[in-house]
């Protein structure tokens, strides 16, 4: 893996080959389109492994050139089924709709794996959330703050046979159910789950150090702490977050975010 990793780092020419390679792969598909949706730092590379290693089917996010944005398969060599509809990572509405692709809510299959906001957001941003920052005004126009919000609206809007939801802290406490539920919303057979679990700790391990590798910062929990940068948020500045986020986008606050998520319910349990 690791000389796979260098090789591919050391030669652009062929990260840019393997890159057109996936997105080949990826295009050569017709028909309804599989979005892997989340804001950054909620999981989303991790269950593109998942589900990349149990059912067979390509991901790719077509945004950044890295490695890591192409099949994981193909780095850490296990099969992809190139006839399986593939995954389409994406971090916000803006990138389902970049390079002239369109999304369709009543045909595509969106998965969005949402995250508590006060940790996404203080993990990807590297700072503390204010007013403004909720808000939106930050210089990436794909991944700044208010894509949470927009994610979670667009998710609202799609149709509820086509669409999941999945939250980032249960597959911190409970993987096995969760990747059940995607695999059936995918059609997908369950039988490769005993498989998987038997040697989960070397999957862990081996994504752990791939993301680690390929990604800035890293994972500074490694995936051991639902709480882990919004427990360094002074409480008091936590529950106004809370407000700020109750303010600017009532609806998802009310229908997403607040029975999981506020200070009080997290405090309780």
């Amino acid at each position: 893996m690791r000389k796979l990793y260098l090789l591919l780092l050391l030669l652009p020419s062929a990260l840019l080959a393997h890159n057109e390679q996936a997105s080949h792969l990826i295009r050569s598909h017709t028909g309804p389109k599989i979005w892997l949706l989340s804001y950054p730092r909620s999981g989303n590379t991790w269950i593109r492994y998942c589900l990349e290693y149990t059912t067979g089917r390509a991901s790719w996010h077509h945004i950044y050139l890295k490695p890591i944005n192409c099949p994981i398969g193909w780095m850490l060599n296990f099969p992809i089924d190139t006839q399986k509809n593939p995954l389409w990572k994406v971090h916000s509405k803006e990138e389902m709709s970049v390079f002239g692709k369109r999304y369709n809510p009543h045909k595509d299959y969106l998965i969005l794996i949402i995250r508590n906001p006060k940790e996404a957001i203080t993990r990807h941003e590297n700072r503390i959330p204010d007013y403004e920052l909720l808000k939106g005004t930050t210089s990436n126009m794909y991944t700044k703050s208010s894509c949470y919000f927009g994610n979670l609206y667009l998710y609202d809007q799609w149709d509820k046979d086509k669409r999941l939801l999945i939250r980032y802290e249960d597959l911190l406490v409970d993987l096995r159910p969760q990747l059940e539920k995607i695999l059936n919303f995918l059609g997908d057979s369950t039988d490769c789950l005993e498989e998987f679990f038997a040697t989960y700790q070397e999957h862990r391990d081996r994504m752990i150090e791939l993301y680690c590798q390929n990604e800035g910062g890293g994972s500074q929990s490694r995936g051991a702490a639902a709480l882990y940068h919004s427990n360094a948020i002074p409480p008091d500045t936590r529950k106004q977050i809370d407000s700020w986020i109750a303010e600017l986008y009532p609806e998802i606050w009310q229908a997403y975010l607040k029975d999981f998520y506020a200070e009080e319910v997290l405090a309780a349990g």
